[in-house]
């Protein structure tokens, strides 16, 4: 009776885990998608946080939406698994690229787009660090938002003291 309470509460504990991992994911994926890796990192850690710790609506609404997330995932990965046995979609994309990358070494062989390319590319470094050691642009810059944030600092400190 005993084993059967203790198999159930680590039956939970995993379920739990599983979808707050699957609330940071989904959410994690949506702010990178929507925002950059900054806001997909606090979009992830604070769906898994929330989703493992608080035991109200919005802890119940990020673990089901990690249980969505993880359901769906295996969902649509074992319907893709299904399809490649069946089309051979990976066999045929590998031999798509083998190809077209054959074809492009070919070019680079004929044409040495590479060669040309390191040499433009170089130039255009050369270019960037000589107008930079000119004209500056990146130290007044730097500067420009320094004096942004120490004015927006002054405003919070006089509205702080009021």
């Amino acid at each position: 009776m005993e084993s059967d309470s203790t198999s159930q509460h680590n039956t939970e504990e995993k379920d739990a885990a599983v979808s707050s991992a699957g609330a940071g994911l989904l959410f994690g994926l949506s702010g990178l998608i929507l925002g950059g890796p900054v806001l997909g990192t606090i979009a992830g850690v604070g769906a898994a946080v929330v989703a493992s710790n608080d035991q109200g609506p919005a802890g119940d609404n990020a673990r089901a939406a990690g249980t969505f997330a993880i359901t769906t995932g295996s969902k649509v990965g074992d319907v893709a698994r299904d399809v490649n046995e069946k089309h051979g979609i990976l066999d045929w994309i590998q031999n798509v690229l083998s190809s077209g990358w054959g074809k492009v070494r070919q070019f680079d062989d004929e044409h040495h787009t590479s060669e040309t390319v390191k040499e433009t590319m170089s130039t255009v470094s050369d270019k960037v660090v000589g107008f930079e050691r000119e004209h500056h642009l990146f130290e007044n810059m730097l500067e420009g938002i320094q004096s942004g944030v120490q004015f927006l600092l002054e405003k919070v400190k006089g509205a702080n003291k009021n």
